[in-house]
Order: C-alpha cells, then sequence, then structure tokens
C-alpha cells in the first residue's frame, strides 16, 4: 500500500469513528472535539476529509470509551 492510499485509508476512519459517536453514542460533534481535546472546527474538517487527525488525536478516535468520558485528560 502507498502512502496516498494509508492517508485516505486515515481520513476515512476518522470520519467513520466522528459518524458513530455522533449516531451510535449520541455525542454532539462538539461533544467529540471537547473528548480529543480539538476545536469543533476541526471535527467538521475531519468529517469533510478536509484534513487527517494526528496520531494522538487518530489513537483517541480508534476507543469508543474515550469519547464515552466526554473530554480529555
Amino acid at each position: 500500500m502507498i502512502a496516498t492510499d494509508t492517508f485516505i485509508l486515515d481520513k476515512q476512519a476518522a470520519v467513520d469513528a466522528i459518524h458513530q459517536a455522533n449516531e451510535i453514542l449520541g455525542l454532539r460533534f462538539s461533544d467529540v472535539a471537547e473528548a480529543l481535546g480539538i476545536h469543533r472546527r476541526t471535527v467538521f474538517r475531519y468529517q469533510k476529509l478536509e484534513s487527517v487527525p494526528s496520531v494522538e488525536v487518530r489513537d483517541r478516535l480508534a476507543l469508543p470509551q474515550y469519547l464515552c468520558r466526554g473530554s480529555h485528560p
């Protein structure tokens, strides 16, 4: 797999995680942003596939229990 494919997969994984937090857990985008320690506009950029989460944020997105806490440590 080339780097571009990985980049696209990372973007889609972020979208999927945000969608699940929103639809399944009932979290608003602002809740997701607060849990991840990022600005809500950044969540919208992820959702629109305009940017890719940092490794740290991507790791947090992979942990549903992290989002359920509602805030970052």
